[in-house]
């Protein structure tokens, strides 16, 4: 297994840069931006016989997310639901980070931001399938034709095949960030701070987000593969399927024939007109006989009752040096 390569570090440094740009944006302008997303103070209201406040709105985005986290392989088009719900979660929790009345130092609400965004980053590369080559995206498809075609109650399938344990992984990737945003979004929007005692453990909480989702996307396809014992190599895919109906398209081991575009569609049913017309693979006769190629057609065989008889030499011939008179007499 390797530990990482040079695609994955790439990646990662990327998203590390874009959020370290994203913090020179002044707070004035991000506060703008995602003055839709904030949701000010809609769906939130007072308990009085406990004397508290609840947010229904938060309660309700977080269970969406979990039961599409749970759903996915039998939702059509889910990865790119699940990049368009992601984004919308990071931009709500932003919003509220930017908003937090209860912390006034500017540099505090930068790092919130700027963790905000690692998660963001992370998120969409772990869960849309971009460490892992899509492969927990098609073994978690294969899982939901499993289930479809009735064989998820065979208990041998579990210990044999490697789609139920991926469809886990995989829920756990695509649920940790995004009930992460989420909740920090219902606790900002209720305290007016950032979701932990101080910064110190909000940097342990985030940091460990972080590395959870991008460790279980990096080694859990091949984690499993080892774990499983499988003895096939660990299968490359260039495409995300959309639906778990896709994934013989994105398998590349399985490959289809190309079809002549000049070719024309034969009817199976249609019949020639023509009685003159031999078929194309003619039957062979069962009473003929096999002969020979090597042997001359016009030559008749020979009778095995008879005699061989020498061609030059005549049968009613006599011998000239020999007298007929004097063999009686002998």
């Amino acid at each position: 297994m390797q530990i990482l390569s040079k695609q994955d570090l790439i990646l990662s440094g990327v998203v590390f840069v874009i959020a370290l740009l994203l913090m020179a944006v002044p707070l004035k302008w991000t506060s703008l931006i995602t003055t839709p997303f904030s949701m000010r103070t809609f769906g939130i209201r007072k308990i009085k016989r406990w004397h508290s406040r609840t947010d229904t709105l938060g309660n309700l985005m977080l269970w969406i997310s979990l039961i599409f986290c749970i759903g996915f392989p039998w939702i059509p088009y889910s990865p790119l639901i699940f990049l368009f719900w992601l984004t919308f979660s990071w931009l709500c929790a932003v919003s509220r980070a930017v908003r937090m009345t209860a912390v006034r130092s500017r540099p505090i609400k930068l790092q919130v931001i700027f963790l905000i965004n690692m998660l963001y980053g992370v998120a969409i590369l772990s869960g849309f399938g971009l460490y892992n080559n899509y492969v927990l995206w098609v073994r978690s498809y294969e899982f939901a034709n499993i289930v479809a075609h009735g064989e998820a109650l065979e208990p041998m399938l579990y210990l044999s095949n490697s789609a139920p344990a991926a469809y886990l992984v995989q829920v756990l990737i695509l649920a940790l960030p995004m009930m992460n945003l989420w909740g920090q979004f219902k606790y900002m929007r209720l305290e007016n701070t950032f979701k932990a005692a101080n910064m110190f453990t909000y940097w342990m909480k985030s940091i460990l987000v972080i590395g959870l989702s991008a460790l279980l996307a990096i080694f859990g396809g091949e984690g499993l593969h080892l774990i499983y014992q499988h003895q096939e190599t660990l299968p490359i895919y260039s495409i995300v399927p959309m639906k778990r109906q896709d994934i013989e398209v994105a398998d590349p081991n399985a490959q289809q024939p190309a079809a002549d575009p000049n070719a024309q569609p034969v009817d199976p049913s249609a019949q020639s007109t023509d009685p003159n017309a031999q078929s194309e693979n003619p039957v062979a006769d069962p009473n003929a006989l096999l002969t020979d190629p090597n042997v001359d057609p016009n030559v008749q065989p020979v009778d095995p009752n008879t005699a061989p008889v020498d061609p030059i030499v005549d049968p009613n011939a006599v011998d000239p040096g020999l007298d007929p008179n004097a063999i009686e007499g002998v």
